[in-house]
């Protein structure tokens, strides 16, 4: 017993330092979906911009959006729409960085197959020159004919007046 606080010290020095957030590991369990795996590229675009369901101003000046519905198509190994369901943060004004982050859901093919693919998708934007840079990570898993696959996405980071963006990443299968 007379050790005992010896031994958690270290532990109380690692949990008061000042250390940087970290994003949650949001990757699927990719060994769940099978042995194998295929690179994936293409390109990605904006087909329809909906309203938000719900704003939340702050008196800091942070302007929350909740259900920001927009949807892309998608062109290359993926091919069809997806409609991201966003929750974003930004200043109020406009300026400065813009996260977004929310699940998405659509129709695709792959690989001669046609199903649904759904998941979760980050996005972080940051101003160049007065318009925003933006890159993010999809992560999705297939349901129909797309059963056992899971994807994972990149794109950008790329100028918001330079879409469509390219996308790159994997199937697993």
């Amino acid at each position: 017993m007379r050790f005992l606080p010896l031994t958690l010290l270290p532990l109380l020095v690692v949990a008061c330092t000042d250390q940087d957030p970290v994003a949650p590991d949001t990757a699927p369990l990719f060994s769940v979906a099978g042995p194998h795996k295929q690179p994936i590229s293409g390109e990605t675009g904006i087909s329809s911009v909906g309203a938000p369901a719900y704003i939340h101003d702050t008196p800091s000046g942070i302007c929350h959006y909740w259900d920001y519905a927009w949807g892309f198509w998608y062109d290359g190994d993926l091919v069809g729409e997806v409609v991201f369901h966003e929750n974003q943060n930004r200043r109020c004004d406009g300026t400065g960085h813009l996260v977004g982050r929310g699940p998405f859901s659509g129709e695709v093919t792959w690989n001669e197959r046609t199903g649904t693919i759904s998941g979760m998708w980050t996005a972080n934007c940051k101003p160049v020159e007065g318009i925003l840079s933006c890159g993010g990570t999809m992560n999705a898993r297939g349901s129909g004919g797309l059963e056992g696959v899971h994807f994972h996405i990149e794109w950008g980071p790329s100028l918001l007046t330079e879409l469509p963006f390219k996308y790159t990443g994997t199937a697993h299968y």
